[in-house]
């Protein structure tokens, strides 16, 4: 493999990840008092960091 395939191999997966993050801020938009900063708690921020993790690792690997 050489560089140029590597350069594409990595904007590829950086696309990828791009957008199912972006998924993630047009899922989040309705719910506004769920992600409000007053009601946000740290199993919140431990259990949307998991989801995220596994959606962009199972999009990556399509």
């Amino acid at each position: 493999m050489g560089w140029k395939d590597g350069i594409l191999l990595s904007c590829s997966y950086g696309l990828v990840t791009f957008f199912s993050l972006l998924i993630f801020l047009f899922v989040t938009k309705p719910f506004p008092h769920e992600f409000n900063d007053d009601h946000w708690t740290l199993g919140k921020e431990i259990a949307f960091g998991i989801f995220n993790f596994f959606a962009v690792g199972s999009a990556t690997t399509v």
